[in-house]
């Protein structure tokens, strides 16, 4: 057998139903989507160890949004890479009992294989489905820990949460503190120099 062509066999056709169904384009081992005001991209990822006998992958599970295009004054790309994009996750951070990979040798069942990974994509899937801007990732996220806060703060001030978002770049920033990161570089680098005029007034 050849584990690399199986496995990649195996994760599209995983994919196929929850791609019909759900409006997603594949290109290679990426299959993307518009919903709502967001780009949404799913990404099998193989591993670089694999060989001809045994094979692993990683599902990666990204979000990109047109508003925190438009505040970074970006053109939103129809396209984006998975590692262009501003929310990343694995697919077992986010779907409950998913495995940190999915893996063939010899003794795969490859049909028992699809069958679970087609399980667990259609549940990030239904994540996926719930999220059609900033408002429901912060609804269905709490991203509330290191880089997440930055991001946070980005889709705060997106839809209007001011203090919050100065709240969360000041989280952030205590958080590397080790970093030497400053309150007045991190507003400039997120985009969200408007905060600093509020910059004096007391965190939350």
């Amino acid at each position: 057998m050849d584990a690399i062509k199986t496995l990649t066999a195996i994760a599209t056709a995983a994919m196929q139903p929850l791609a019909k169904a759900g409006g997603f384009k594949k290109k290679e081992l990426t299959w993307r989507r518009r919903h709502g005001e967001t780009l949404q991209v799913l990404n099998v990822q193989r591993s670089h160890g694999n060989t001809a006998s045994e094979a692993r992958c990683y599902v990666n599970v990204a979000i990109a949004f047109d508003a925190l295009y438009r505040l970074e004054n970006e053109p939103v790309p129809e396209a984006p890479r998975e590692h262009e994009c501003h929310f990343r996750e694995r697919m077992e951070d986010l779907v409950a009992g998913a495995p940190s990979n999915w893996s063939v040798d010899a003794s795969t069942d490859e049909a028992e294989l699809t069958e679970r990974l087609a399980a667990d994509l259609a549940r990030v899937a239904a994540f996926l489905d719930a999220v059609d801007g900033p408002a429901k990732l912060l609804r269905h996220q709490a991203l509330d820990h290191g880089a997440q806060l930055f991001l946070r703060a980005q889709l705060r001030y997106v839809t209007g949460d001011r203090d919050g978002a100065l709240a969360d770049v000041r989280r952030g920033v205590k958080f590397f503190a080790d970093r030497g990161l400053t309150l007045e570089r991190q507003l400039r680098e997120l985009h969200l120099t408007p905060l600093a005029s509020r910059s004096t007034a007391p965190s939350k």
